[in-house]
């Protein structure tokens, strides 16, 4: 019986009006590993550049659910032993991503993840005068880390995750973290940076999130100690050729009200600041 993933490919590629022998002309492949994919058998190399030719990607990604299963503490036997794989078979493709498409989602599956294909999209970068503007308000140089970066950095960090490293499994330490989350796992990504900033990790977190008080994960950014600092005017994100749908605003955690009131004043016109009772008695306010 096809799996999700493989249901998945098959309406993309009826979405594409392209017949598996056109789809496997595409992406270099023959007829049969195509039908192969489309009942869930076949390798996860196939089925990346089937992906691919349709403008699509295979998410996570093998070296995400390594460091998620280590954030876990959970050794490569046992959980080769919860996917029903050998423990080689798991190692091979935590290290090169190598394996067959149900091992992938075995793995998943026992790690609590699921398989999908994402769109291969243009990155929502953050505006270049925007970053610069944050950096001069809080005078320094660069950021200690950026865990939601592109393959290609946009922004200037000591270290930088992409989504191959799976940040919400890996700690974020340094002063500065800089944090533009994907807005689509908004509630995951608002967790991790609460706690990393209550574990002390990270000793200040500055988050450009979307301006929406409605949703859980605002509410949860509210009731922590964050400032925020909504920008009334809408932005236009690097690689994108309209602007957000929404407005867009600064979580701050862990800045003293004297580094939020310089950051305030270097940034662009139309924005205002709320600070949180909370905030303001972690301030000493």
């Amino acid at each position: 019986m096809p799996t999700k993933l493989a249901q998945h490919l098959q309406t993309l590629r009826a979405d594409a009006k392209q017949s598996r022998l056109q789809l496997a002309a595409h992406a270099g492949l023959d007829r049969a590993t195509i039908a192969a994919l489309e009942t869930g058998s076949g390798t996860l190399a196939s089925l990346r550049r089937v992906a691919e030719a349709l403008g699509y990607y295979v998410t996570p990604w093998p070296s995400a659910l390594a460091n998620k299963r280590k954030w876990l503490g959970i050794g490569t036997r046992s959980l080769a032993k919860a996917a029903g794989i050998t423990r080689p078979t798991l190692q091979a493709l935590e290290l090169s991503g190598a394996g067959r498409v149900r091992t992938f989602e075995a793995v998943c599956s026992a790690l609590g993840e699921t398989a999908k294909l994402r769109p291969l999209e243009a990155t929502w970068s953050t505006p270049e005068t925007l970053v610069s503007a944050v950096l001069n308000g809080l005078a320094i140089k660069r950021f200690c880390l950026d865990p939601c970066s592109p393959h290609q950095p946009t922004i200037p960090c000591e270290h930088h995750f992409t989504e191959r490293d799976g940040s919400l499994w890996l700690p974020w330490r340094g002063d500065y973290i800089w944090c533009n989350p994907p807005y689509d796992q908004m509630p995951a990504f608002t967790a991790k940076m609460l706690e990393e900033f209550a574990d002390g990790r990270a000793h200040r977190i500055i988050s450009l999130i979307p301006y929406e008080p409605r949703t859980a994960s605002w509410r949860a950014t509210i009731d922590s100690a964050a400032v925020i600092l909504i920008l009334e005017k809408r932005l236009k994100f690097g690689g994108r050729a309209s602007t957000l749908g929404s407005p867009s605003a600064f979580a701050l955690w862990g800045f003293a009200v004297s580094e939020v009131e310089c950051l305030s004043a270097a940034l662009p016109a139309h924005h205002r600041a709320v600070f949180s009772r909370n905030a303001l008695d972690q301030a000493g306010v």
